[in-house]
């Protein structure tokens, strides 16, 4: 098993980092698997709003990622969710064009497994699910210090710092 520190040390896990400003301080850390990363920095940059009014896709991760990372309250329903069955304890970072799934593996510590735009999450029929799915089986195999997850706790519990 291994911690986190030496998850990212491997390149298991990328951590994202974000230009903060004072009195701005990290106070939740945000990693991704490597094909998150490469999604980040080869699709994302390509994408365009769905709604013409919306900022880019790529600022509104920088956004989202800038919010969660400084410890910023986000909006449930509207910056995340968590998914169906609650029981999986699975969660969505989501701006109005990006979907960022992935588990809370400690309080204020969120692994994303997957990223993709609303418009496909929502025109692909069992692509919810899947991603779902996927970021159950990436957490069963991920060589992380257990527990791996935080179960059953609720949003204030793992959005806490």
């Amino acid at each position: 098993m291994a911690t986190l520190d030496e998850l990212v040390a491997s390149g298991a896990l990328i951590k994202i980092r974000v230009n903060l400003s004072l009195p701005d301080v990290e106070r939740r850390a945000l990693c991704v698997l490597p094909p998150v990363r490469n999604w980040i920095l080869k699709v994302l940059p390509t994408l365009t709003s769905f709604e013409a009014d919306d900022i880019s896709p790529l600022l509104q991760a920088r956004a989202l990622f800038k919010m969660f990372i400084s410890g910023e309250a986000l909006s449930e329903g509207l910056m995340f969710r968590l998914m169906n069955p609650m029981e999986s304890d699975i969660y969505e970072l989501k701006s109005a064009d990006l979907r960022f799934f992935g588990w809370f593996y400690r309080p204020a510590i969120f692994i994303a497994v997957a990223a993709d735009t609303m418009e496909r999450v929502h025109s692909v029929d069992g692509l919810s699910s899947g991603y779902r799915n996927a970021v159950s089986s990436a957490r069963d195999e991920i060589d992380l210090d257990p527990p791996k997850y935080i179960e059953g706790a609720s949003a204030s519990h793992v959005f806490s710092f």
